[in-house]
């Protein structure tokens, strides 16, 4: 009897945590709800192709692996995006850092773990673009922000 009911359990609980990824539904604080990390990507990738279109010319970074990934992939035309610790996948290719100093760069950080004072004395101007706040099931879960570097001295990238 065992056997025969684990793959409908299987099938249940597999049922039960993609409707909740879906669409929240379940009891479950935020804090301790993991499927809230697939909300809200698509929210900050249009504010920075909003930036993107006020400069055009500018790269992006960031300084966590995680959101540079998500950059890439919710932003339009997957744009480059470089990272602070230079982590990269070598499918990607090399990236010319030389090229770098002199451009404007639109910084995107969790406003939880914004080094944007680190990040300014790279720049001659740094500038708050926005903030965006990321909700699920309306309530605010996470908040980013995007900043404007202007003349990229190096020693970041």
């Amino acid at each position: 009897v065992r056997l025969t009911l684990a793959p409908w359990l299987g099938l249940a609980l597999t049922l039960l945590v993609y409707s909740h990824a879906l669409r929240p539904w379940l009891p479950i604080p935020q804090r301790l709800d993991a499927t809230h990390r697939l909300d809200g990507w698509t929210t900050l990738g249009a504010a920075i192709d909003v930036e993107r279109r006020r400069y055009p010319e500018a790269f992006l970074f960031t300084s966590s692996h995680n959101i540079t990934g998500v950059i890439g992939f919710y932003a339009q035309g997957h744009p480059e995006v470089y990272e602070r610790e230079r982590i990269r996948y070598p499918y990607l290719g090399d990236v010319d850092y030389a090229a770098l100093p002199g451009k404007t760069g639109i910084y995107v950080t969790r406003a939880e773990d914004d080094q944007s004072r680190d990040m300014a004395q790279h720049f001659s101007r740094f500038t708050l673009l926005q903030e965006v706040p990321l909700y699920r099931a309306g309530e605010r879960f996470a908040s980013f922000r995007l900043y404007l570097g202007e003349n990229y001295r190096g020693g970041l990238l």
